[in-house]
């Protein structure tokens, strides 16, 4: 059962807290994505605090992530998924967008503390599928392709225990616009090692990681099947 208290986390930052005489459960992740989305929109309010916005999406079913504009009347968008790079967007900057946090990890995730976060690997030789395939499976799990946006987590995966060679989709992607970027699904930037000689195309536009002689982050072409790691953000362990 989804809780009504409401605790909205900035990085560590509490911006809201519910009134509550116990340590209040962290729900949302406010995430550095700041334009203003269409996919998978199913419901938009006017006149609403922030609070609110994020109440009502713990108390929609289907609500997994919420965005906030504020303004001279405030509007409160309603996402069937978690609002990501990529989706269907508007170019200019948008409201600030929350991620709803799982209450806990899949029996078959990992659970790592640093992070909060819950980790899988799908590494067997029936799980090469494209990066959008890879991105679906993970959503069905409750999560996302994994998304090495600091030293730390792409160490966590540098750190698995692989027999041999394999590439993994992550959840990064080449973005054109004055120069080019790599950003994850949330907006923050790639932070990882790249292969010697990588990235090496200007057509390749998803990130693997290579496990090999070395292991490194490598640009490929999206539609190619491969491996994958998915990533679920979650409250508690």
């Amino acid at each position: 059962m989804r809780m009504l208290l409401l605790c909205i986390l900035c990085y560590m930052y509490v911006v809201e807290v519910a009134t509550s005489t116990n340590c209040p459960e962290y729900v949302f992740r406010r995430i550095p994505l700041n334009v203003s989305i269409t996919h998978n929109l199913f419901t938009a309010d006017k006149g609403l605090t922030v609070k609110e916005c994020g109440q009502k999406c713990i108390g929609t079913t289907s609500c997994a992530s919420f965005s906030y504009l504020q303004g001279h009347v405030s509007q409160c968008y309603l996402f069937t998924r978690r609002v990501r790079l990529g989706l269907d967007q508007t170019v200019q900057p948008g409201p600030v967008t929350y991620w709803l946090l799982q209450e806990t990890c899949p029996s078959d995730y990992t659970y790592n503390a640093t992070n909060n976060i819950c980790y899988k690997a799908y590494f067997d030789s029936t799980d090469l599928m494209s990066w959008a395939e890879a991105m679906n499976r993970c959503e069905e799990d409750g999560g996302y392709l994994y998304m090495a946006n600091t030293t730390e987590k792409f160490n966590l995966i540098k750190s698995l225990n692989v027999p041999s060679r394999v590439e993994a989709y992550m959840g990064c992607t080449r973005h054109r616009g004055v120069k080019v970027t790599w950003k994850c699904l949330d907006g923050s930037d790639f932070v990882g090692e790249w292969y010697p000689g990588e990235p090496s195309s200007t057509i390749e536009d998803c990130v693997a990681i290579i496990y090999g002689n070395l292991i490194g982050a490598l640009d490929v072409n999206c539609l190619g099947l491969r491996r994958f790691i998915c990533e679920i953000p979650v409250r508690f362990p």
